[in-house]
């Protein structure tokens, strides 16, 4: 007696049955409706797909992304979540009015042109002027600038200020070097200074959305 499989509803024979050519082909058209994700590299990802694809999925194996064809061209389907992340716990200061990176991370942005996060954490920046510029940059190009307040003295408004910030980025796919970057005020002068702790380190995250 035909019954039918648990997933796909395919005809399962016995050796009694009839031979149907009409139920393999019914078969057929279920699996050719039920592909599956194709199994590839980036290097090796199908050619010969068109409109008949559309909706199909690909893994790769290389990336461990994973990609789906509209008809016409692979769209990534998910982000890769975290791409990098540096913490310092090492005091540092600059006297410096153009920028000086305090950290840096490397990471490497996969394609699909999707949107990276950087988020940067600087606990206890203080100047002896009072004024700190700090920047995100990636690579040369800077992202991002404000000024922190936060001075060296007795009173309230002379205390240290933690500082931090986060910005969005759309680079193509490629190696960069995200970093948090910073300078005594050109305005004002002074030492600026950036003083981590073992349990408040300076830091910077680069996350894919």
């Amino acid at each position: 007696m035909t019954t039918l499989s648990t997933r796909l509803g395919l005809l399962k024979h016995t050796t009694a049955d009839a031979f149907h050519v009409a139920d393999y082909t019914t078969n057929w058209n279920l699996l050719d409706a039920s592909p599956g994700e194709f199994i590839c590299t980036s290097s090796t990802r199908p050619s010969t797909w068109g409109a008949a694809q559309e909706g199909m999925r690909i893994y790769e194996t290389d990336t461990k992304l994973v990609w789906r064809w509209d008809g016409a061209a692979f769209e990534r389907l998910e982000p890769k979540g975290f791409l990098g992340r540096n913490s310092s716990t090492a005091s540092i200061n600059t006297m410096a009015t153009t920028f000086q990176t305090a950290i840096a991370q490397d990471i490497d942005v996969p394609e699909g042109g999707r949107w990276v996060g950087v988020f940067v954490v600087a606990p206890s920046v203080t100047s002896t002027a009072s004024f700190t510029k700090l920047g995100i940059f990636r690579d040369s190009t800077q992202l991002q600038t404000w000024t922190n307040k936060g001075g060296v003295g007795a009173t309230v408004q002379d205390q240290d200020e933690p500082s931090a910030l986060h910005v969005f980025d759309h680079p193509p796919a490629g190696t960069y070097s995200y970093s948090l970057k910073y300078h005594a005020d050109a305005g004002y002068g002074g030492t600026s200074t950036i003083a981590p702790a073992a349990n408040q380190p300076l830091e910077i995250v680069v996350i894919e959305f």
